[in-house]
């Protein structure tokens, strides 16, 4: 299976299939995916240089030799709670996945 391969889908989400073991972003029209052993990291980083209010979950992975980001599953879009959520699921469902401090400092706030 090609992970990193693009659907034409419509949309604006993430998914975790713990069937297959793979979480997808999908962007409009388009979809990327990473297997949740090819993730490493999750980081909760300021969209832009000039704002630190507005935050966004980074899913970082490994695919092919070559680092991908699947993001961005904003504050502003998505709400805390929610991508705390996402974080947190994805971390009970692939124990290796590491966060960045500001991830660790916003799933705690949600899930102590």
């Amino acid at each position: 299976m090609d992970h990193s391969s693009s659907n034409f889908l419509f949309g604006l989400y993430g998914t975790l299939d713990m069937d297959r073991r793979v979480f997808s972003r999908t962007n409009f029209f388009f979809k990327k995916m990473l297997a949740l052993d090819e993730i490493k990291e999750i980081r909760y980083q300021p969209m832009f240089w000039v704002s630190s209010y507005d935050r966004s979950i980074f899913v970082v992975g490994i695919h092919n030799g070559r680092q991908v980001n699947l993001y961005y599953f904003s504050n502003r879009n998505f709400g805390e709670k929610t991508i705390a959520q996402m974080a947190h699921n994805l971390k009970e469902a692939a124990p290796h996945i590491k966060y960045d401090p500001p991830a660790e400092r916003l799933v705690k706030k949600y899930f102590p």
